[in-house]
């Protein structure tokens, strides 16, 4: 009880620091994302005209995404996404990025991808791969094979080194994923991730 308790304060600690961050150095108030994720990372990397992202559980092009705000301003990246009717959205409303139905893992091949059918855009946030999460959650979800590939895949597949910054919204499969990319190779200026436990891994690479 005490640890969930401090967990909460420090959450809305680091909330009204990054909300007051914003607040000071913004350019613009426009924000599409969930907790201004979008401003926090245009502050950090300076306002900048045209560059590439990575959006690793994108969900949807334009609510609660932290990539619209770029993508409007001309920016382009590549959007991974697992929910195919997402991922629909993502091809109509997208034409300039890179949209792919597929998942991320530790390695390529096949995992089970916990969702719940029909979901409304609010729902569809908690799908995941992880077996733990869905253990956890009692949300009625199903699960199907989807192909996964890995980080590095992608960043070698598209010719690239570096972007500008990753967005990483995977319910509790983070380090999957991290584990999956060469970042002695390979990696961005910015990284953006929901999640817990990961931290040690990438302080390694100098994040």
């Amino acid at each position: 009880l005490l640890k969930n308790l401090f967990k909460k304060v420090q959450y809305q600690f680091y909330h009204r620091i990054a909300f007051l961050f914003v607040r000071l150095f913004s350019k613009d108030q426009i924000t599409y994302a969930q907790n201004k994720e979008d401003q926090i990372i245009d502050i950090l990397i300076g306002f900048k005209d045209k560059g590439f992202y990575i959006d690793i559980g994108a969900n949807n092009p334009h609510k609660i995404s932290v990539t619209k705000k770029f993508y409007e301003r001309g920016w382009n990246g590549i959007n991974i996404e697992p929910n195919s009717e997402n991922y629909l959205l993502f091809l109509k409303d997208r034409p300039r990025d890179i949209n792919l139905n597929i998942g991320l893992a530790s390695q390529e091949g096949e995992l089970d991808y916990y969702y719940k059918p029909n979901a409304s855009l609010i729902d569809s946030t908690g799908f995941t791969f992880s077996k733990k999460v869905y253990d956890e959650r009692d949300y009625n979800m199903q699960s199907k094979k989807i192909k996964v590939s890995t980080l590095s895949k992608i960043f070698s597949d598209n010719n690239l080194m570096s972007v500008d910054f990753i967005n990483m919204d995977v319910e509790g499969f983070e380090n999957e994923i991290l584990s999956g990319n060469d970042w002695s190779k390979y990696g961005a200026s910015v990284l953006c991730i929901e999640g817990e436990n990961y931290d040690k891994f990438l302080l390694e690479y100098g994040y």
